[in-house]
């Protein structure tokens, strides 16, 4: 009988940051808005104040949402926590706040079915401000490492 080859250190998936994912019930995604999501219950739901980790980012293009029967429907998440998402801003700054948040952590908040960075609030520190432009109010934003995947198996 022979014995299968294993290639260590290939990557297992096509795009291995890519996953597959059932969504909660009746999660509203708006195209003008962030999509990070975490996970509960195995499935994925729109990160807002109060979250404290992180999964990724919810890859739909359009306004969106999902059934009102949890699991029915399924998306596609970014999990990689250093690709940059551009998101608006909850609270109005200038060129000025922009230069002093570069490298800080903040919140997410949803209002109105809208998710931003809640620049002006860090408890939960899930989001990374690396840059943004101020003519549009949206910072651009990574997820904190330290703020991923932080649940155990047991």
């Amino acid at each position: 009988m022979s014995k299968k080859k294993v290639k260590l250190g290939s990557p297992i998936f096509a795009n291995p940051f890519y996953i597959k994912c059932p969504v909660a019930a009746s999660q509203t995604f708006k195209r003008r808005s962030g999509h990070f999501v975490y996970l509960s219950s195995n499935r994925v739901n729109i990160a807002d104040s109060g979250t404290s980790q992180l999964f990724g980012w919810a890859l739909v293009g359009k306004d969106w949402t999902s059934s009102s029967t949890a699991g029915a429907d399924k998306v596609t998440v970014d999990t990689y926590p250093f690709h940059v998402w551009e998101v608006p801003a909850r609270d109005t700054f200038t060129a000025a706040n922009l230069e002093a948040y570069i490298g800080d952590t903040c919140d997410l908040e949803v209002v109105s079915n809208i998710q931003y960075v809640d620049n002006g609030e860090s408890n939960e520190d899930t989001i990374v401000i690396v840059g943004g432009d101020v003519d549009e109010q949206t910072l651009y934003v990574h997820m904190n490492p330290n703020k991923c995947y932080a649940t155990g198996v047991a």
